[in-house]
């Protein structure tokens, strides 16, 4: 059976679907000022408070030690030393990476502010060659007989990325989201990126899953902020780096 995509009509309406999922990110509100870059690791000090935490990563059958400052952490369950669980969300400042509380971020959120907190969670999920279909078929592929990522035409995406499309063009046609790739020289697959549309919601968002210090991240933040994926990538891996390489 011949592919549909091969199909002129059916190509030219792809085309489309592709060049508006592109002009989507441009589209997003206003670009936000300019985050206050600063240290990721800037308290992780000796005379620091910590916690020491272990993220039991199941589908790898096997484990991760963190000890990480106390004030990252709000929930009285989470500052148990040596607690262990499958999941751990932070929220900080973009830039400076000041822990946010909750009652922080609510304030803000009342007060109007436009940048909402950054949040990143470790927990442990399938590889990028899984995830990446996943993520293009909008959760409806058919499960790990599906298609490997690497299988996905790359299309010119914003900010140095690439842009995947789902295999089946009538079910595109209703995505609310756009899929992107971040690729190294050789190739090999640095993140994936999940944005919404700016048409679809108000303050549209990215998730942005990669990997560090033997963990997988899934990284969130405002959709205007895809520009600073390359650092935000960077600060986190730095944050998790110190967070994982402490002498017991």
């Amino acid at each position: 059976m011949a592919n549909p995509f091969e199909r002129g009509g059916m190509r030219y309406c792809a085309l489309v679907v592709g060049f508006l999922g592109l002009t989507g990110v441009a589209l997003a509100e206003d670009a936000l000022p300019e985050p206050k870059w600063g240290d990721p690791c800037a308290r992780f000090t000796p005379d620091a408070s910590y916690v020491t935490s272990t993220i039991i990563m199941r589908l790898e059958k096997r484990e991760v030690h963190l000890r990480v400052p106390i004030e990252y952490f709000e929930d009285a369950w989470d500052r148990v030393d040596g607690f262990a669980d499958t999941a751990q969300l932070f929220s900080v400042e973009m830039g400076s990476f000041d822990p946010i509380s909750r009652p922080e971020a609510s304030e803000r959120k009342k007060r109007g502010e436009r940048r909402r907190p950054m949040t990143f969670l470790i927990s442990d999920v399938v590889p990028f060659d899984r995830l990446g279909p996943i993520r293009a078929e909008q959760f409806m592929m058919p499960g790990p007989d599906g298609k490997h990522l690497s299988q996905y035409p790359r299309h010119a995406g914003p900010f140095g990325l690439s842009q995947i499309f789902s295999s089946g063009f009538e079910a595109s046609l209703d995505y609310q989201n756009d899929v992107f790739v971040a690729e190294g020289p050789n190739g090999d697959v640095r993140a994936i990126f999940d944005c919404r549309k700016p048409t679809n919601v108000m303050k549209p968002s990215c998730s942005q899953n990669f990997t560090v210090a033997g963990l997988d991240v899934q990284l969130t933040f405002d959709l205007s902020d895809l520009q600073h994926w390359d650092r935000l990538q960077s600060d986190v891996s730095k944050f998790l780096t110190c967070a994982t390489t402490f002498k017991s």
